[in-house]
């Protein structure tokens, strides 16, 4: 990202809630000679992301909105990338490796062979279906997400539950899967994948 200051970004996610402000986020091609990314802009903070990414999160904001003026949308998308950006941090790799996440060819063969359509936790930017839990409800909902797993009350479906492979967020998972009270009452079928890490201890 352009801007090396995680708090800079966090403090401008909160702002952008006036229609001036809005209409302030531009999205533009980083430069001329790299069309594979961009950069949403706010005044002076700039923060790059894919042209795969961009395309992702304006097709995950089209499915639940009718809104035609993509002012929104844009503001929308930035007031994402600041959020995550402040979560992740500012190193170039730095937050990486935070969760295990599976391959699209594990995606498909969880929904070709068990009908598994829904993940409880992903995030816009590597959410594989478009219907997801994730841990910022404020800024993931415009493009999918239905809030914290730990809120979340299911009922029947099929589900991939693949945490941040801490071991506390594990074994709360393990623990709400087993005494959610919606999946002790339901009587439909109900399923989940568990990817686990190959832990030694």
């Amino acid at each position: 990202p352009s801007s090396s200051s995680s708090s800079s970004a966090s403090s401008t996610s909160s702002s952008l809630a006036s229609a001036s402000s809005i209409s302030q986020v531009r999205i533009v091609d980083k430069d001329r000679y790299n069309r594979h990314l961009k950069v949403a802009q706010y005044g002076n903070l700039a923060l790059d992301i894919t042209s795969e990414h961009l395309i992702k999160l304006k097709w995950l904001y089209a499915r639940l909105s009718d809104e035609t003026d993509r002012t929104k949308r844009d503001a929308a998308i930035f007031g994402l990338l600041c959020r995550y950006k402040s979560f992740f941090g500012t190193g170039r790799f730095e937050g990486f490796g935070l969760q295990g996440a599976l391959p699209p060819a594990t995606f498909k063969c969880l929904n070709e062979l068990f009908g598994v359509s829904f993940e409880c936790f992903a995030s816009p930017l590597n959410c594989f279906f478009p219907r997801f839990c994730s841990a910022f409800p404020d800024t993931d909902a415009p493009f999918g997400s239905c809030g914290s797993f730990f809120q979340l009350q299911i009922a029947s479906g099929s589900f991939e539950a693949n945490p941040p492979f801490t071991e506390e967020v594990v074994l709360k998972r393990r623990k709400a899967m087993l005494s959610s009270p919606s999946l002790l009452r339901s009587l439909s079928p109900t399923g989940a994948t568990l990817p686990c890490a190959p832990w030694s201890s």
